[in-house]
């Protein structure tokens, strides 16, 4: 009788937190097919929306991930410095060359901003949660070392039904000489991360440089509702039971 009391008590634990600790959209870039260079067909000197091309690599997310369930994403460019854009031709999108980051945080794929002359824009797909809940946004951020200038920013940011949360935002500073959080975000993985409480989520990453070897990637981009404080409770409880009956046992 006590052996099952125990197993329940564990059981109940463990489904708490996959109940109230679960993942709501997410991906990794995994389930996107590999191209070419991207070069956009469209008037740098306007701002416009990014479309894929057959055979180059994909900036939008395509209907074969949103079936397998990623958290989609669209892509779009904002003109800014008069130059080209992407219309001369350039590495950006879903990639899977790993000469820059070494390794990418989740899988073999992530996604790559470069040598933009412009803004360029990655919108995720808004999220409506099931309740107004606290949910946590994180993405892995790599920038390679180069000669950035202030003119060069990134901006990461989530809209909520309550405004806007930023997660960074290196506008007015220097990316290879400030640091943030006390840390540089050049030649290495950064994770981003964000506490929210909201009805609804929408993910937007913005990107502005002008030469291709300053370059930023993207990857692991979660949603995920926050353990209430019940769940992280009976968790415990159930480890601290486990550990007991362990010990009782082998006593």
């Amino acid at each position: 009788m006590m052996n099952v009391f125990l197993c329940g008590m564990i059981v109940l634990g463990m489904s708490a937190v996959s109940v109230f600790a679960s993942i709501v959209a997410s991906t990794g870039f995994e389930n996107e097919m590999l191209g070419i260079l991207y070069k956009d067909l469209g008037d740098a000197t306007m701002d416009h929306d990014l479309i894929n091309h057959e055979g180059e690599s994909l900036v939008d997310s395509t209907l074969f991930s949103l079936n397998i369930g990623d958290w989609g994403y669209d892509a779009s460019y904002v003109a800014s410095s008069g130059s080209g854009g992407l219309t001369e031709g350039d590495v950006v999108g879903v990639v899977g060359d790993l000469s820059q980051v070494g390794s990418f945080t989740e899988g073999v794929q992530g996604y790559q901003f470069e040598d933009s002359d412009g803004v360029f824009v990655l919108t995720f797909d808004t999220i409506a949660l099931p309740i107004c809940e606290d949910v946590l946004l994180s993405l892995d951020l790599f920038v390679t070392p180069s000669t950035w200038e202030l003119s060069d920013w990134v901006h990461v940011y989530a809209i909520t039904d309550s405004g806007a949360n930023t997660l960074l935002d290196t506008t007015g500073f220097d990316i290879d000489l400030d640091l943030f959080d006390g840390e540089s975000l050049e030649g290495q993985w950064t994770t981003l991360t964000a506490s929210i409480s909201s009805c609804s989520v929408q993910l937007v990453v913005e990107f502005e440089s002008n030469a291709n070897t300053e370059t930023m990637y993207i990857d692991n981009v979660v949603l995920a509702t926050v353990p209430e404080p019940i769940s992280m409770f009976l968790m415990g409880l159930g480890g601290l039971i486990t550990v007991r009956f362990k010990n009782r046992y082998q006593a």
